[in-house]
């Protein structure tokens, strides 16, 4: 069966997040060495920000990995990859909206359309995932 479009589309938004998480490396990284340079090097506060940094960027750079294997998956179609995009779509959904309970004293217009998107994205990507053609596609052929 050949790869569904939505499939690729999803890939590609794996492959864009892995770009992005790329960048929060880079900056937690900069960030880090401008921190620890400036002033006393040794400072407790340099310390603090050297480790925090590079776990920082440490965890950004496994996110890339993790979404640059996950996307290589999904254009594979393997069915691993289809169902850890289900989990973390699902996670992403249930993370908003928690989010978005938790600050809804403090809403505003661009908080509320700041959420919507990557809701409407998250949610999509897992309806999708679960729709019983895609589903199929990530089913090895029987010989």
């Amino acid at each position: 069966m050949q790869r569904p479009s939505g499939v690729t589309v999803i890939a590609v938004l794996d492959f864009i997040g892995a770009g992005g998480c790329l960048i929060g490396a880079l900056a937690f990284g900069a960030i880090t060495g401008l921190v620890t340079t400036n002033g006393n090097p040794n400072s407790p506060l340099a310390r603090v920000a050297g480790i925090g940094g590079a776990a920082g960027a440490a965890i950004f750079l496994l996110l890339a990995a993790l979404s640059i294997v996950i996307g290589v998956g999904l254009l594979k179609l393997r069915n691993w990859a289809r169902l850890i995009s289900i989990f973390f779509a699902a996670l992403g959904v249930v993370i908003i909206v928690v989010g978005f309970v938790l600050t809804i004293a403090h809403l505003n217009a661009f908080s509320a359309v700041a959420d919507v998107v990557p809701l409407a994205v998250n949610g999509w990507i897992a309806w999708y995932l679960l729709n019983a053609k895609v589903k199929q596609a990530f089913t090895p052929a029987q010989s």
